[in-house]
């Protein structure tokens, strides 16, 4: 992918030191924030990579002006709207948290520095990503030779079993499926949408699977759905028959293994999903409009359990209950912004697709730390949302550049 020459009007000299770098800091940014878990034993000094990779240069190009068109991103404008919302609940909530800035300011800082690599520095992006996904294959298999072989366990077994201080700074498998589970599903699609090469296409799927290998061993459920459904979404539209047994292969794949493994799926049922929704809808009476507010106290007893359970376990539900009908329908305008645009042709149609489909679906059984710290939650329910913030401004800078544009002479 060749640089973008529209970077020159941003007031960034195509080629100059600025521009080089600035690509190459938010492509460490991007490795850090895609692989970081899997390498650091910190959580803290994950979060101060992502910080310093992604964040910081994100607040340097707000001084460019790339800013203008950033703001003027329909998408980013969304989220910029649902961020101001959940500082606002702060004016009702009972918890005594304080106003979040700080943590919002983040959020928008590193969706400046995603969206301007993306969108402006795509061979940038496409280094950053490629280091990334050989990192995370050379640790996943690792980390399965080791647990499965040099360790002993049996296959059956779910890793890593509670032997989290030699796995990076993982504590909860069921978590770390949660980034697993878009690394694969982005890598996938973004392969099989952006690489022409066969040969290269073969060679980057096959990094892919150590990865897809260890998100199932896991045992996570969710990754079994929400990965082949949204991978199915490459098939919407014109594709090339060449991918479709790629597709195939991957979605098929999860599901066949799923189904081998039925019998130790099933025995754990709907984990009292069902119960702990219902506990939530049943606190939701006069708070329908605004919700509770940011950091409100839940918890749902589940009497055959008698556990009680601190947050909504469904990414939506949470939103209503703490922001309400009104933060949660903010929330959900860049997911319809995204479907508006995969409306029109090209590749970048399909990819939000993808997105837009993998971040609905992962998001319907889980959801915590709806406004946390960079950590596993964010492969849910911020990489989605900033990647489609990352599109549309692909796609606004191009319309607003075509504008701009003099109409061409006509021959005489």
């Amino acid at each position: 992918m060749m640089q973008n020459p529209l970077t020159g009007k941003l007031g960034i000299e195509p080629g100059g030191r600025l521009e080089k770098v600035l690509g190459y800091w938010l492509a460490a940014g991007l490795l850090f924030l895609a692989v970081g878990m899997l390498l650091l034993e910190s959580r803290n000094g994950y979060k101060n990579l992502v910080y310093l990779g992604l964040a910081l240069p994100g607040l340097v190009l707000l001084f460019t002006p790339y800013a203008r068109h950033l703001f003027s991103t329909p998408a980013f404008g969304m989220l910029s709207l649902y961020l101001l919302w959940v500082l606002l609940s702060c004016l009702w909530s009972p918890a005594d948290e304080g106003i979040p800035i700080k943590r919002a300011l983040i959020f928008a800082l590193v969706c400046s520095g995603l969206a301007y690599l993306f969108g402006e520095q795509r061979r940038r992006f496409e280094q950053g990503a490629l280091a990334a996904l050989a990192l995370g294959a050379a640790i996943s298999l690792w980390w399965l030779i080791d647990f499965y072989g040099m360790k002993g366990f049996a296959l059956s077994v779910r890793f890593p079993n509670g032997i989290t201080e030699e796995y990076g700074s993982i504590y909860n498998p069921l978590l770390m499926s949660h980034q697993l589970a878009f690394l694969v599903t982005f890598a996938t699609a973004y392969i099989l949408l952006y690489v022409q090469s066969p040969k290269q296409r073969r060679a980057l799927l096959v990094l892919v699977m150590p990865i897809a290998l260890l998100m199932l061993a896991t045992g996570s459920r969710t990754p079994l759905v929400s990965v082949p459904l949204a991978l199915s979404m490459l098939l919407v539209g014109r594709f090339n028959r060449m991918h479709l047994p790629w597709v195939l292969l991957s979605g098929g794949g999860l599901l066949l293994l799923g189904l081998l493994n039925w019998e130790t799926i099933s025995q754990r049922g709907l984990s009292y999903r069902p119960e702990i929704w219902s506990g939530v809808i049943a606190q939701m009476e006069g708070y329908w409009l605004v919700g509770h507010g940011y950091e409100a106290p839940l918890q749902i007893w589940v009497e055959e359990l008698q556990i009680n359970f601190l947050d909504a376990h469904n990414v939506f539900l949470g939103v209503l209950y703490y922001f309400g009908l009104l933060g949660l329908g903010i929330f959900l305008l860049p997911y319809l912004r995204a479907l508006w645009l995969a409306r029109l042709p090209g590749r970048e149609g399909r990819l939000l697709l993808c997105i837009t489909a993998y971040g609905v679906l992962a998001s319907l059984t889980d959801g915590g730390g709806l406004f946390a710290r960079p950590n596993e939650q964010w492969f849910n329910i911020w990489l989605p949302i900033l990647f489609i913030v990352c599109v549309d401004y692909g796609r606004t800078r191009l319309a607003a550049d075509e504008e701009a544009s003099p109409p061409h002479a006509e021959n005489p």
